[in-house]
């Protein structure tokens, strides 16, 4: 399975494997560090989005918006 996840700094988006849920990587783009989210937030957030009908964000620190 694989993950797209975006930069919180760049808007860069990275593909990803499920070994980097969870642990932190460096934008391709612009260097930045980030938090990718654990498989739970992933998870979280599709219910979030299938109820609300609209995009929604993990930021760095796993908090869930949208």
């Amino acid at each position: 399975m694989r993950i797209l996840a975006k930069c919180p700094g760049c808007g860069g988006r990275i593909e990803l494997g499920i070994q980097y849920l969870d642990r932190r990587q460096r934008c391709r783009s612009c260097g930045r560090l980030f938090k990718v989210p654990d498989a739970q937030q992933i998870e979280k957030a599709l219910q979030v989005a299938r109820q609300a009908g609209k995009a929604v964000f993990i930021d760095e620190d796993g908090r869930v918006y949208g």
